[in-house]
C-alpha cells in the first residue's frame, strides 16, 4: 500500500445540506461542494480555492432544469449571473467585474456570503 497521500475527501450532512470537501496533503481545503434543496430549488454551490483566490459557482435547478447560475471569482472581483427559461435558454446574463464596479474586499466577502445563503432570488 502506498503511504503517499496527495489529497483526501470528507463527505457529511449538516442541517440537510450534503457537503463534500477535498483537502490537500497539508489539510488545506481545495474544493468544497454543498448540495441542498430550498424553496423548491435544487442548489449546488461549489467553492474552488487556489492559493488566496476563491471561485464560487452556484447552480439553481427546478424540475431538473437549471434556472440560474451565479459565478463569483475573488481574484478578479468578477460576478456573473445567468438566468434561464424553462427550455434552458439564457434570458438574462449580467457580468460585473472590478473594472465595471468598485467593490471592496469586505463587499465582495458579503456578496459571496449572500450567494451561499440566499437561493430566494429565483422564483
Amino acid at each position: 500500500m502506498d503511504n503517499n497521500i496527495s489529497y483526501y475527501v470528507k463527505q457529511y450532512v449538516d442541517n440537510g445540506k450534503t457537503i463534500k470537501a477535498t483537502f490537500d496533503e497539508n489539510q488545506k481545503l481545495q474544493d468544497k461542494t454543498t448540495s441542498y434543496t430550498a424553496d423548491g430549488l435544487d442548489i449546488e454551490i461549489r467553492e474552488l480555492i487556489d492559493n488566496e483566490n476563491v471561485l464560487i459557482d452556484s447552480t439553481y435547478c427546478k424540475g431538473g432544469k437549471e434556472v440560474k447560475y451565479v459565478n463569483i471569482f475573488s481574484g478578479s472581483k468578477s460576478v456573473t449571473t445567468s438566468e434561464y427559461d424553462e427550455k434552458g435558454n439564457i434570458i438574462l446574463k449580467i457580468e460585473k467585474s472590478k473594472s465595471d464596479i468598485k467593490v471592496s474586499d469586505e463587499e465582495l466577502d458579503e456578496m459571496i456570503q449572500r450567494c451561499k445563503e440566499s437561493p430566494k432570488t429565483v422564483q
